[in-house]
Parts: structure tokens; C-alpha cells; sequence
């Protein structure tokens, strides 16, 4: 997402400011869904399930927006959903993936997996 607004203000035609704007909506959808999400999760399980829905629903929205139209000179407004569908994936990718960790990592072994994790998260 660092370069996410450059990117919307030449593909999609918006300003720097509405541009910075329209980004924050995935990340307002992630924190309003995380929390029911997590509790979802811890109440029926099947991390494993939730863990690929939450890659097909993050890789759906990055297919999405590669494959979205240039802009004609207005302010492209329909991408708008694939930022939400980012958001949702966000919050898949924070409450289920990020919570496995300690589930499959031994206690001595679990600063440096987070680490891993954190280094990997980074770099993609």
C-alpha cells in the first residue's frame, strides 16, 4: 500500500488528497470487520477453512484491481469495492493468519516467527 496513491492518481484519476482519502477505506473496513471476524473464528473454529477464504478474498481483490479499467479523465469511483474487499482480506489475513502462529510454533521459537512474519509482510 505504500505506493497505492501515486498509483491512483495517475490509473484512476484521482487528486493526492481524494486519492489518500479513498485508500483509507480499506483500512477502516479492516478494523470495523476484524473484531466480529476474530470472534467468529474463535467460536467456530476451522482456522484452517478461514485461513484460504481469507487468500481466495485478498487475491480476488488484487486480480480485481489489476484488471480494472484506466481512467477517461474522471475520477474512477467503482474501485472503491476492490478496496473494500482489501480490507475484508486484511482482516482475514490479521485475526486468522496472524493468530495461528502461536498454534503451530513452539513458546521458545515464537518471538522469532513473528519476526519471520513481520519480516516476509514487509518485503511483499
Amino acid at each position: 500500500m505504500d505506493n497505492v496513491n501515486s498509483m491512483f492518481q495517475h490509473r484512476f484519476c484521482y487528486t493526492q488528497l481524494s486519492a489518500g482519502n479513498v485508500i483509507t477505506i480499506a483500512y477502516l473496513v479492516a478494523v470495523g470487520v476484524s473484531l466480529p471476524l476474530g470472534v467468529f473464528v474463535d467460536t467456530w473454529g476451522h482456522r484452517r477453512l478461514m485461513a484460504v477464504v481469507g487468500i481466495v478474498v485478498f487475491l480476488t481483490a488484487q486480480l480485481m484491481m489489476l484488471a480494472y479499467p484506466q481512467c477517461q479523465g474522471e475520477e474512477e469511483s467503482g474501485v472503491i469495492a476492490v478496496l473494500v474487499l482489501q480490507g475484508i482480506g486484511y482482516a482475514f489475513y490479521a485475526t486468522v493468519l496472524c493468530a495461528t502462529i502461536p498454534l503451530v510454533c513452539k513458546l521458545s521459537l515464537l518471538g522469532t516467527a513473528f519476526g519471520l512474519m513481520e519480516m516476509f509482510e514487509s518485503f511483499f
